[in-house]
């Protein structure tokens, strides 16, 4: 599985590697951060040699992570507005686990999308991770779920459409 983003305490990249502990599943951080170097080396002292720090990547690189993962983990436990992530993983057909936090919850339909858990507690992002591992079947059905409501909800035809409706209105008065 996944993570992408900033390496630092409001994305939940702590409660993310606690969760991981109890889990197998190889995880790929993608990202750099202020806590890049206390967080890889507490996968030394952990013993969590699952897990593995790819740096930033764009472009091709990280469509090809995209595209490879099993599902997309969100752990964020600030107020997201509209993550891009999120956004990004469902255009690959991926399941996304994300915090019920913020926006994150206007993005990922709990159960239909993707796993919501509450913010910062590991043992419920465990429980969500270990759900989606060990079920590949219910990952692909909430990935192509996440591809449809991402071109439905989320495109930018739509996303400028409704901008345009709103600009209008203001105008308007």
């Amino acid at each position: 599985y996944l993570y992408v983003g900033r390496l630092s305490h409001e994305k939940g990249i702590g409660t993310l590697l606690a969760a991981a502990e109890r889990v197998r599943m190889p995880l790929q951080i993608v990202g750099g951060g202020p806590e890049e170097g206390m967080l890889r080396s507490r996968l030394g002292d952990r013993n969590l040699h699952h897990v593995s720090f790819l740096g930033c990547k764009t472009g091709a690189d990280l469509a090809s992570l995209m595209s490879r993962a099993a599902f997309v983990v969100v752990p964020s436990e600030w107020y997201e507005n509209a993550s891009m992530t999120i956004l990004e993983a469902m255009a690959y057909g991926k399941a996304v686990i994300g915090s019920r936090i913020g926006g994150i919850p206007e993005q990922v339909e709990d159960g239909l999308t993707g796993i919501l858990f509450a913010a910062g507690n590991p043992d419920a992002l465990h429980a969500a991770i270990e759900s989606l591992a060990a079920d590949r079947g219910r990952r692909r059905g909430m990935g192509l779920a996440a591809r449809r409501r991402v071109e439905e909800e989320f495109s930018l035809d739509l996303h400028c459409s409704r901008l345009m409706e709103l600009y209008g209105e203001a105008i308007r008065g």
